[in-house]
């Protein structure tokens, strides 16, 4: 009921930041409808620039002292340690904030949106969705599934090294958008094969309490979740589902994409929406997640 009552306030924390003025009313019951672990940002595309030393966006959305009050923050895993000439960033990036969110006693979670270009059928980290990259569909060479969770294990223990224990690592950021920026695509029996026969490499040893999240599909959709759910190994494996909820209304698929996870007492997270992007009207309703 603490957690509860903590995070129902860092909400009104919230609107009071918007509104300005606002009333609160909580009723404390014996029952418990909903656990909530938190609220976060991202720190990935540009956002909390410029990172180097300047910590001084992050200041303002966690600690004691900000005046927003999140708790999570999800960072980009970039494919590779050093800026390799596609998309200039590397694992430093998020460094600075990621180091001041878990000093605030935070959450910190990273999600690839690329694993590295040479483990792609397309060798780049870019998704491929363009005439410069041949329009070639960006996936990850099932030769290279093997690679997948060792190269996680590489950068927890990068992050590791400077001081940060990362909470949790996500397989893939919208799997099912063909995109032509950095982006990987898989299809829902993509992952359950990766995570069925290759999760287990992730060093949950090592890194005591990491967690795995699943891929969070741009469409929150139960064609992403419930095959992972109905496999008993990577039902193991799997620790979060997660998912975006673009381009149809919040609940209409979350809310039935969440039912099997719920049953298997899994987390579930919505790990990013835009409220002034325009890709709800880009992307077609009747897709429902699935893979382009």
């Amino acid at each position: 009921m603490n957690r509860l009552f903590v995070t129902i306030c860092v909400l009104a924390a919230l609107t009071a930041v918007h509104a300005r003025k606002a009333t609160v009313t909580l009723t404390l019951t014996d029952n418990r409808l909903q656990t909530i672990t938190g609220f976060g940002a991202a720190c990935c595309d540009g956002a909390m620039k410029p990172f180097g030393t300047d910590t001084g966006p992050v200041k303002k959305l966690y600690g004691e002292n900000s005046v927003v009050g999140l708790n999570i923050m999800r960072m980009e895993i970039s494919p590779s340690f050093e800026a390799d000439g596609w998309g200039d960033y590397d694992w430093n990036g998020s460094l600075p904030s990621a180091k001041y969110v878990k000093e605030c006693g935070g959450i910190v979670f990273g999600t690839p949106w690329s694993p590295p270009g040479e483990y792609k059928t397309n060798g780049t980290a870019q998704g491929g969705k363009s005439d410069s990259q041949g329009n070639k569909r960006g996936k990850l060479r099932e030769d290279c599934y093997p690679k997948f969770f060792p190269w996680l294990n590489q950068f927890l223990g990068w992050m590791k090294s400077k001081g940060v224990d990362v909470d949790a690592v996500s397989i893939q950021n919208e799997p099912d958008w063909w995109v032509d920026y950095s982006g990987c695509l898989y299809d829902p029996e993509d992952l359950v094969k990766l995570v069925k026969n290759y999760a287990y490499m992730l060093d949950r040893e090592k890194f005591k309490g990491v967690k795995l999240i699943s891929g969070e599909p741009l469409g929150f959709t139960q064609n992403y979740t419930d095959p992972l759910m109905n496999d008993p190994v990577c039902r193991e494996q799997i620790d979060i589902v997660a998912g975006h909820i673009y381009g149809h209304p919040p609940l209409q698929y979350i809310k039935p994409a969440a039912v099997l996870p719920a049953k298997y007492g899994k987390e579930v997270w919505m790990t990013e929406h835009s409220v002034s992007d325009n890709i709800g009207e880009r992307l077609p309703t009747e897709r429902q997640g699935k893979s382009i």
